[in-house]
């Protein structure tokens, strides 16, 4: 789990600064580097994806009796659809980027992908969360305790950012997904 978490702040870090050479490249020319942008998203993606496989293996009990993950293939075959799907819904926000309709970078059908592939992931995060509570000693029910509000908190802000998006004014949308998303 610590290598995981490891390497989710490191791409997480990776991010930042793909995306902060990319503005500042835009703010100099006005078009930025597309690549940077992209690797930004990439970046981004990558670590959003081991945060939520990890809560949802931890929720599901892994590291707390012992578990080793190899046992439950459902878990292994529902992440790696999850990291499929999402990659594709992250990289279908670049086919439109930049178009009329949209004020920031997951509006459209995109974002509504990557809101049910939020939600999906969060169910299952709380389905063993429910499921283990009993189960788990003494000791361990305040960590499941924090990781369902962290959890939570983490796979639902997207969604609850997104859905805020409808109900302000179109030229803060950008800056409310960009920041929150930060």
């Amino acid at each position: 789990a610590q290598i995981g978490i490891i390497f989710a702040i490191y791409t997480e870090f990776l991010h930042i600064a793909c995306t902060c050479i990319h503005l500042y490249v835009f703010a100099y020319n006005g078009s930025g580097f597309y690549l940077l942008d992209l690797s930004g998203t990439f970046f981004q993606m990558t670590a959003q994806v081991v945060l939520v496989g990890l809560f949802t293996m931890i929720a599901h009990g892994w590291t707390i009796p012992e578990n080793d993950i190899a046992e439950n293939t459902g878990l292994i075959f529902l992440g790696g659809f999850i990291c499929v799907v999402q990659s594709l819904a992250t990289y279908l926000t670049f086919l439109d980027d930049g178009a009329h309709h949209k004020y920031h970078d997951y509006g459209g059908y995109q974002g509504l992908i990557l809101v049910a592939l939020r939600i999906f992931p969060w169910i299952v995060f709380v389905y063993g969360i429910i499921k283990n509570i009993g189960k788990v000693d003494k000791r361990a029910k305040p960590l499941l305790k924090a990781l369902s509000v962290a959890g939570s908190l983490y796979m639902m802000a997207f969604p609850g950012l997104w859905f805020l998006c409808y109900l302000i004014p179109g030229y803060l949308e950008n800056r409310v997904i960009v920041f929150g998303n930060l």
